[in-house]
């Protein structure tokens, strides 16, 4: 059953003007900016270290650009993950509306399927080994954090880490709509 003009989806509408206008540049457009939109999370993991622990204005500024700092080289690395692990669909969105052949075009299915939790996954790795981890090493060894604190930073990047993941699985399925 298709749907009438007045009862489509603006947001699909939109998103499937980006894709034909962008084509293969899509992805690493729409990557830009769903790494941009998860910086706010930073904050919740800030706020939560803020609530629990004890900390003087000059260590929660210290803390707060230490996380700052390597949450944008996690989204460089979240950026470089997503056109890195879509060679296909950037292959075929490249094509469009040329067909592929048939084993192209499973590839392109797969990728584009399996893209959404693939980089959900990745986002929990790359946030804990670039983010979470350095920062709390650093956050002891730089900024003087008492080690009875540094369980609590555990604790809140941990629960950055698990929205973080979330958000981007429900949001590459969003975006990934129109492909």
């Amino acid at each position: 059953m298709k749907m009438s003009k007045s009862h489509e989806r603006r947001d699909w509408l939109l998103l499937s003007r980006l894709l034909s206008r962008w084509r293969a540049s899509y992805i690493g457009r729409v990557a830009a900016v769903v790494e941009i939109a998860s910086v706010p999370a930073s904050a919740l993991g800030i706020y939560y270290a803020l609530a629990t622990v004890t900390l003087s204005s000059k260590q929660l500024l210290s803390l707060a650009a230490l996380v700052a700092l390597f949450v944008t080289v996690a989204n460089f690395i979240g950026v470089f993950y997503a056109r890195r692990n879509t060679t296909h669909l950037r292959r075929f969105l490249q094509m469009m509306p040329d067909r592929l052949p048939s084993e192209e075009e499973e590839a392109v299915w797969r990728e584009a399927t399996a893209f959404p939790w693939q980089f959900s996954l990745f986002a929990l790795y790359n946030s804990t080994l670039v983010v979470v981890l350095p920062v709390i090493v650093l956050s002891y060894w730089l900024i003087g954090i008492q080690p009875a604190f540094l369980p609590y930073l555990f604790i809140g990047g941990f629960v950055v880490v698990s929205w973080i993941s979330i958000y981007y699985y429900f949001v590459w399925e969003w975006l990934f709509w129109p492909v």
